[in-house]
C-alpha cells in the first residue's frame, strides 16, 4: 500500500473502497467484507449511500483493528446546521468511537455552518480529518477558505482519464489539499469504456496488467488518491495489484491524451439543487 500524507500530519492509504452504490441488502457489508480481507485498509462511505450501518458492520466483523483502518464518511448539506449532531448519528450508524475523515457532500446549504460543526466534531476528538467533497461544481468555491480555523486536509472530486479537473486541483494543491478521485474507473454510468481505450489497453499489455490496474496505477501517480467501487469481489482483489508496478515517461504522455475530457456525471449543479436538498433520510 501506499499513503498520502495529509496537511494534518496523518497517513491516508491511497487507495480505498468506494461504496458508493451499493446496496444495503447485504452487499455493502459482503464487498467491504472482501476488501479488508484483501487487503484493503480505507473504506469510503457517506449518509448519501444509505449503507453506513453495513459498513460498519462488515469492519466488526472483519477482525481488522480498527485502528488500522482509514474509514471516511460524508454528511449531507441538509445537515449542515448541525454538522456535528450529524457526526454523532454516523458515528452510531457505523458503530464507531471516531471517524478518520468526514466530508462535507456537496457546494450546497450552509457550507461555513457544516464546516463550524465540523471543526467543533476535530476539537472533540471524533474526527481526525475534515475535507471537501464537489466543491469544484460551483466557481464560488474559493469564498468558502475564508475564515475557516482549520484548512481542508483533502477534497474529493470526479476525476478520471476522461476528466481531468487540473485548475482546481492545483489551487487545491497551492493550499496544502489533497486529492482524491470518485469514479477513478469512469463509474458503471461509462461502462467500462475506459478501461478498452487503445491507449490504456496498450499500456496494460505493456505491463501485463488490467485496463483498471492501470488507470488506478495513474491517479497515484498523479498525486490522487482514489476510491474505485466494485460489487464484484475478484474486481475489487484486482484492484489492488497497482503496487507492483510503475508507468514511465511514454506511459504517461499515451495516457494523458486518451480521454475525452468529459465528466461521467454531466449534470450541472444547478440541476441537483432540488433533488439533494428534498432528500429524505429514513435512518
Amino acid at each position: 500500500m501506499e499513503y498520502i500524507t495529509l496537511n494534518n500530519g496523518l497517513k491516508m492509504p491511497s487507495l480505498g473502497l468506494g461504496t458508493f452504490g451499493l446496496p444495503a441488502d447485504g452487499t455493502a457489508k459482503r464487498c467491504v467484507l472482501a476488501a479488508l480481507r484483501a487487503g484493503y485498509r480505507h473504506i469510503d462511505t457517506a449518509h448519501g449511500y444509505l449503507n453506513e450501518r453495513e459498513v460498519g458492520e462488515a469492519i466488526r466483523e472483519s477482525g481488522v483493528k480498527r485502528e488500522d483502518i482509514w474509514l471516511t464518511t460524508k454528511i449531507w448539506p441538509t445537515e449542515y446546521p448541525d454538522a456535528e449532531a450529524a457526526v454523532d448519528r454516523a458515528l452510531e450508524r457505523l458503530g464507531v468511537e471516531y471517524l478518520d475523515l468526514v466530508y462535507l457532500h456537496h457546494f450546497l446549504g450552509d457550507v461555513k455552518a457544516g464546516w463550524k460543526g465540523l471543526e467543533s466534531a476535530v476539537r472533540h476528538g471524533k474526527v481526525r480529518s475534515i475535507g471537501i467533497s464537489n466543491f469544484e461544481r460551483s466557481d464560488e468555491y474559493r469564498a468558502f477558505f475564508d475564515g475557516i480555523e482549520i484548512a481542508p486536509a483533502i477534497a474529493q472530486m470526479e476525476r478520471h482519464i476522461d476528466f481531468t479537473p487540473s485548475a482546481y486541483a492545483e489551487d487545491l494543491r497551492s493550499r496544502g489539499i489533497a486529492c482524491e478521485a470518485w469514479f477513478p474507473l469512469g463509474g458503471t454510468v461509462s461502462r467500462k469504456a475506459q478501461l478498452s481505450l487503445p491507449a490504456v489497453q496498450s499500456v496494460a499489455r505493456k505491463h501485463g496488467k488490467t485496463g483498471a490496474q492501470v488507470l488506478l496505477r495513474w491517479q497515484l501517480q498523479t498525486g490522487f488518491a482514489a476510491v474505485p467501487g466494485s460489487a464484484n469481489e475478484a474486481h475489487i482483489a484486482e484492484n489492488l495489484g497497482i503496487f507492483d508496478f510503475t508507468l514511465d515517461a511514454d506511459d504517461l504522455a499515451a495516457l494523458a491524451g486518451a480521454g475525452s475530457g468529459k465528466r461521467v456525471f454531466d449534470v450541472p449543479l444547478s440541476a441537483q439543487v432540488d433533488m439533494i436538498m428534498g432528500f429524505k433520510f429514513n435512518d
